[in-house]
């Protein structure tokens, strides 16, 4: 299960190529409460906090990129991810222009 944090143009432009290479994305998540239950490319957008009620065994089966292009707020999602369960090794940080 592949989620992309941010929606942003990045996050959207990550998913759409893993989707035209057959990955299986989820949905995104994102901390602006505003964008919540938004929906692009039939994937919609959650809080991170939902993933405080998911199982173990449900995190452990994901895998979240990060695609915001700021360092201090890559590690500050890394590190509220973290605080909610998910494995360092199953966050990654992906994007295509570096600010």
């Amino acid at each position: 299960k592949i989620y992309i944090f941010c929606y942003n143009d990045n996050g959207i432009a990550i998913s759409k190529i893993l989707i035209e290479n057959g990955y299986c994305v989820k949905g995104f998540l994102d901390n602006n409460e505003l964008l919540n239950k938004k929906e692009i490319l039939g994937l919609k957008v959650h809080s991170p906090y939902v993933l405080k009620y998911k199982t173990t065994n449900y995190k452990s089966n994901m895998l979240i990129i990060i695609s915001n292009t700021f360092i201090n707020n890559v590690k500050n999602i890394t590190n509220q991810l973290i605080s909610l369960g998910i494995g360092k090794k199953q966050i990654v940080h992906q994007t295509f222009f570096k600010y």
